[in-house]
């Protein structure tokens, strides 16, 4: 479980499909008996900090692997009819709450919380709430929704949408108020994010969304300086970073050897870095 014993957050990445990696790493934690404070995530980081957050080991393989041939689970099928290419009703309410059921009660009971991190659409800043109850699933949603792939979600009247927009990687939300943290990535050291080509298709979609829109703009370059910071932020001894070092899966990836492979990566990485970790911590 993931109990709070220190003041140590772990920082997830989001990525669709890449996030088998974090799937990975989480597992080997798991099997370490590994604690963190507080968790921060967003889109798919987010999603898989439930199931560690639970204690359910393997679970986020399952629910990203089992139903690659199901319509409704991700498909273009699935676009055409709720205008999301991720299945919103089978991913966050008939996977979690009956084909593999996710343990809210220890989630809730969990002393750690998850701050699951969304892009509002108006102001195209990120909000972070914590999660611990069923009822409050709608954040996952927002935070894993997609622009231009997804509709918004709405809270209480506001519009939102993925989490990774406005905050793609949460590591100064969790070094606000936490000493370290553990962040685990979803992309190479190499890589470094260019310029969206696809603003303009979101801004046909969502006109009225200005604050997304801007934020959208500049991505790329909030992007890779929170990478920067990261690499001074591990050269001061705060954070520990933990990344794919070979990357052959995409956000919508569906060939499940792959998948497997990249989950299989994490947590021989999880393992490898034991010690490290624990000397960390």
């Amino acid at each position: 479980m993931c109990a709070a014993r220190n003041k140590i957050a772990l920082v997830l990445e989001g990525g669709g499909m890449r996030s088998l990696y974090t799937a990975g790493v989480l597992d080997a934690f798991l099997k370490q008996g590994l604690s963190f404070a507080n968790c921060y995530g967003v889109s798919a980081g987010a999603c898989m900090a439930m199931s560690f957050l639970s204690g359910q080991a393997g679970r986020n393989y399952r629910v990203n692997t089992r139903y690659l041939s199901d319509p409704r689970y991700l498909s273009i099928k699935s676009y055409l009819k709720t205008g999301s290419i991720f299945g919103m009703e089978m991913i966050f309410h008939t996977i979690p709450d009956i084909l593999d059921p996710l343990d809210w009660r220890a989630i809730g009971e969990n002393p750690a919380k998850l701050m699951v991190g969304v892009t509002n659409c108006c102001t195209g800043k990120a909000e972070f709430y914590p999660l611990r109850k069923k009822e409050q699933v709608s954040l996952l949603q927002a935070s894993s929704s997609l622009p231009g792939l997804s509709r918004p979600v709405y809270r209480r009247g506001v519009p939102y949408l993925d989490g990774g927009i406005a905050a793609p990687i949460p590591v100064n939300e969790a070094l606000q108020s936490h000493d370290k943290a553990v962040v685990i990535l979803t992309r190479t050291a190499h890589y470094r994010k260019e310029k969206s080509k696809t603003t303009f298709l979101v801004a046909k979609k969502h006109p009225d969304f200005a604050g997304l829109l801007r934020t959208m703009e500049t991505r790329h370059i909030l992007y890779n300086r929170t990478l920067e910071e990261l690499t001074a932020l591990e050269a001061e001894g705060r954070v520990m970073i933990l990344r794919p070092t070979e990357l052959h899966v995409s956000r919508t990836e569906r060939d499940r050897k792959k998948l497997t492979d990249l989950y299989l990566q994490g947590f021989a990485d999880g393992i490898t870095k034991k010690e490290e970790l624990k000397a960390f911590l």
